[in-house]
């Protein structure tokens, strides 16, 4: 089964069957029909929620006009593309440049990782620019070292959803910049109840002391800080990820130092209610299934025309 309207074909095609199963004569409509219509309404439920459902998406840095994010910024300096909603996200470069979109893999927890399961089971595109079809696959922008980047959503990130860091080691440090929106106007917040997980990404190893210090207020009092402890080391790919306690809007991230060349990813948990009725792009149904459905309207059909020929000889 690998798309909805398939779904909504059986769901229709079994109700009208039962439709047409149930008695049309007035003496006994009332008791069957209602039984019917339960039986249907609960196939119906279990059909939909038997339906695959998207868990999570991340920005998709290829956008729907098939630009590419680190091609479009370092011409244009800005990029409009899809994260929960469509184009509901827009990219500024503020200074430097961007280096490329590239993958890293992160593996599922193990003896040697740490990385959570909405991670390691993430499946991308490679089209939308979101992963490469392999599980905890992700497209990443790469910043080109110095750069600063803004990122503005309009609709916000929650606390459920995440911003992930990859490859802070050797001597960098960045910082970071949350801001809410209120009558058109963004303000800085504080970033002292983010929380940050330090996981495996794709380094093979658990994290350590060599993994990045997070501090809401090392730039002061409404710009954190993620700083390197590898002293001059390469990781590989060592994964962070910040997660807000409010709604932002916006958010700016930016190198003090070092000559590093960080790798930028957003992951949106889903509502369970929108995940649950969330109808991803999808092939048509197949012709069985258009077959299920017509067979129950016709049966429907002639189940109408079988009731009105028996009323008509009641009335003769």
């Amino acid at each position: 089964m690998t798309s909805n309207g398939r779904y909504i074909a059986q769901a229709a095609g079994s109700i009208a069957a039962l439709a047409a199963w149930a008695p049309h004569d007035r003496k006994t409509i009332s008791r069957r029909t209602v039984r019917c219509l339960i039986a249907a309404a609960l196939l119906g439920a279990s059909v939909f929620a038997s339906a695959p459902a998207e868990a999570g998406r991340v920005v998709q840095l290829i956008n729907s006009s098939g630009e590419n994010a680190a091609t479009t910024l370092n011409s244009t300096g800005t990029f409009v593309t899809s994260f929960l909603g469509t184009n509901d996200v827009t990219l500024t470069l503020l200074s430097g440049s961007m280096d490329a979109n590239y993958v890293d893999t992160y593996p599922p927890a193990s003896a040697d990782s740490n990385n959570p399961s909405y991670i390691s089971s993430f499946v991308g595109s490679t089209k939308k620019g979101t992963g490469d079809g392999s599980a905890g696959a992700f497209d990443l922008l790469q910043e080109s070292a110095g750069a600063s980047l803004q990122i503005d959503f309009s609709d916000p990130l929650l606390p459920r959803d995440h911003f992930l860091v990859a490859d802070v080691d050797t001597t960098e440090e960045y910082s970071v910049k949350a801001y809410t929106l209120s009558g058109g106007v963004y303000k800085l917040v504080s970033l002292t109840k983010w929380t940050l997980g330090a996981y495996t990404g794709q380094t093979g190893e658990l994290p350590n002391s060599e993994w990045p210090t997070w501090d809401p207020t090392g730039g002061g009092k409404f710009t954190g800080t993620l700083t390197s402890n590898a002293d001059g080391a390469n990781l590989d790919e060592p994964l962070d990820v910040l997660t807000p306690n409010r709604a932002i809007y916006r958010i700016v991230f930016t190198e003090i130092s070092g000559n590093g060349t960080p790798g930028l990813q957003f992951y949106g948990t889903l509502p369970k209610s929108t995940a649950a009725l969330s109808f991803a792009p999808a092939a048509a149904p197949e012709p069985s299934t258009w077959a299920m459905a017509l067979i129950g309207f016709v049966g429907l059909g002639f189940a109408r025309y079988r009731a009105s020929q028996k009323h008509a000889a009641m009335a003769a």
